[in-house]
């Protein structure tokens, strides 16, 4: 019986193994066949230019605001660039004062020449000069006329968009001679190919490159603006940055600032244009024009533009491609806070002369480790990282190169100042005044909003008194946690300002007087901003935390306390600029007089009062 069951079974064994062994066939040709799927779509993508978008840019924080649009402020004014504007107005300081184009590829041999024309030019029609080149056509509220028969071009009277006509009657825009003339067709089309949308455009590169730089004749620097631009981060010497401040201690300036190679910045120029691949975007003359060195020792623009050059579209290969807007910032005295200012406020200018409707990418050119002030950036800005933690070939559709903060109005103004008051927007909208601006308090009121400051209002019994102190913090790789004593008294003062305030407070009764301890350097920017926002008065030994003034209210009141060896007019003039009243005490020493300050607080609280009444 065994054997017939045996018998019976073995037909049925081997049916099953016969079974088994096609469904082991049929599962690894189903694997070959899916291997070889994935290995011809990844031969395909490498093989395409048409390749899948990269991720989005490496944050440093995700608190961004990628892709949103600028909110509205009280302050803001539209930035019209103007070519009728004098080069010492306010506008020209802290506004739109970069009104004269130039297509650096467009027209190379031609740069140098035209804009000392165009020197010449400006000089002759705001001094009213005639003679053989100059010809003029009469003036017509104090803007006039004025032909240069060299360039066959005319300015007459502008619209608002300063627009004018040639002498053939052909228009032509406020960005003209600084190179052929261009007409306003080919600028608008110059100008199209590097802000036009390219979201939709998955191929790169398109448009064909392109390079404008924008000059301020009064900050005598460039906003520089390109299509189609390659960077190469391991042409470019530098610390990565990024890091945590404890793991860098003793990390030096020159490793954490760029050095470039030959090509660290390339432009894609498209084959049989006017520009060949391999040659230098900027001859010494050009940049000479266009970025001067203005005092700056290791001027990282001009050392970035001596090495930029062109390259032919089929000799790249992107590993990332950043679509939206970006700007190229490199910052040097980023863990102080009134450098780190004029850093922001280089970039801020910078989005709004290039009509940006959304808030910019930013890359740090530079390899500084982390600090306090990051969240600015974050607040202020889009994505934001560091070029060395980008590896491969990083492909722009339009990188914008800042002015370095050191050429902003904020800091050139320091010395020798500049004849400006601030004052609100409303006021310059129903009359235009060359010596005043309301442009630091728009930057103040997009600063505080981007953070996401709280629109506290005004308490017309709440009076509060913001001492500005300084205190031991590490700031940098090189510092050693402790800043320079400037009022050695500084505890007593505090002291005498809180029994000061509490007798004020009985005194007036209707008014509620208090000090705000300002232990700025240990809080969140919003946390700092947010104090200065709420204070009528902020009183400080002279320091970068004053600084902070540019984010304080109308109708607040500075008292600044100087030392012999500190007897700069910095927070003066920034008060002035801001237009807000502004009071200092000369002190012998380090020591301040308690009561004498606190004499000069009694007047400022009775004139506070007065305006409350």
């Amino acid at each position: 019986s065994v054997c017939c069951v045996l018998s019976s079974t073995l037909p049925i064994m081997a049916s099953l193994s016969s079974m088994k062994k096609v469904w082991t066939i049929r599962i690894v040709g189903l694997v070959i066949l899916l291997n070889a799927f994935q290995l011809f779509r990844l031969l395909l993508q490498h093989s395409s230019p048409a390749q899948e978008l990269p991720p989005p840019l490496e944050h440093l924080s995700s608190r961004n605001h990628g892709r949103s649009p600028w909110p509205a402020v009280p302050s803001f004014r539209p930035w019209i660039a103007d070519p009728r504007l004098p080069p010492s107005s306010c506008e020209g300081y802290f506004g739109h004062g970069f009104v004269q184009a130039f297509d650096v590829l467009g027209g190379r041999q031609e740069v140098v020449r035209a804009f000392r024309k165009l020197q010449e030019f400006r000089e002759a029609w705001r001094s009213g000069r005639g003679g053989s080149d100059f010809v003029q056509l009469g003036r017509g509220h104090g803007a006039g006329e004025m032909r240069d028969d060299r360039f066959g071009f005319r300015q007459e009277e502008q619209s608002e968009f300063g627009y004018g006509v040639d002498t053939n009657g052909k228009e032509l825009t406020y960005l003209d001679s600084g190179i052929r003339p261009l007409h306003l067709r080919e600028m608008k089309q110059l100008r199209g190919r590097i802000t036009e949308p390219l979201e939709n455009k998955r191929q790169f590169p398109s448009p064909p490159g392109s390079f404008l730089c924008l000059f301020s004749e009064t900050l005598r620097t460039s906003i520089c603006s390109g299509a189609n631009v390659v960077m190469h981060p391991d042409r470019i010497r530098m610390s990565k940055g990024g890091e945590p401040l404890e793991s860098v201690i003793g990390r030096t300036d020159e490793e954490e600032l760029p050095a470039f190679e030959m090509g660290a910045f390339e432009i894609q120029v498209p084959a049989g244009g006017s520009v060949k691949p391999g040659v230098q975007v900027f001859e010494k003359g050009q940049l000479d024009s266009l970025v001067p060195v203005n005092g700056v020792t290791y001027h990282t623009m001009r050392m970035l533009f001596e090495n930029i050059r062109t390259v032919s579209p089929n000799q790249e290969l992107c590993s990332k491609e950043i679509v939206e807007p970006t700007l190229i910032v490199t910052r040097f005295e980023y863990a102080n806070l009134f450098h780190t200012l004029t850093d922001w406020y280089s970039a801020y200018v910078t989005a709004r002369v290039l009509d940006l409707p959304q808030r910019p990418n930013v890359i740090f050119l530079d390899g500084h480790c982390q600090s306090p002030m990051d969240d600015g950036w974050f607040g202020l800005f889009g994505n934001v990282t560091y070029a060395k933690s980008l590896t491969g070939l990083v492909c722009f559709h339009h990188a914008i190169f800042t002015p370095l903060g050191y050429e902003t109005a904020l800091f050139k103004g320091l010395s020798s100042g500049i004849p400006c008051h601030g004052c609100s927007a409303a006021m310059l909208e129903t009359h235009v005044d060359h010596s005043k601006t309301a442009r630091l308090r728009e930057f103040g009121e997009m600063f505080k909003l981007s953070l996401g400051v709280t629109d506290v209002g005004t308490n017309r019994k709440d009076i509060k008194i913001l001492f500005v102190r300084r205190e031991n913090y590490l700031a940098h790789p090189r510092h050693k946690g402790r800043p320079e004593t400037r009022l050695s008294n500084e505890q007593e003062l505090f002291d005498s300002l809180q029994s000061w305030a509490q007798a004020q407070s009985q005194l007036f009764r209707s008014l509620k007087v208090s000090v705000i301890n300002g232990l700025l350097a240990h809080l969140q920017m919003k946390e700092q901003v947010q104090a200065v926002d709420e204070a009528s008065i902020i009183l400080g030994a002279h320091g970068a935390g004053l600084a902070h003034i540019v984010f304080a209210r109308p109708g607040s009141v500075i008292l600044e306390l100087l030392g012999p060896t500190f007897q700069r007019p910095h927070y003066a003039h920034i008060s002035q600029w801001m237009g807000i009243e502004y009071h200092s005490i000369n002190m012998r020493g380090t020591v301040a007089n308690c009561a004498e300050v606190l004499d000069l607080l009694t007047v400022i609280l009775r004139n506070i009062a007065k305006q409350k009444a």
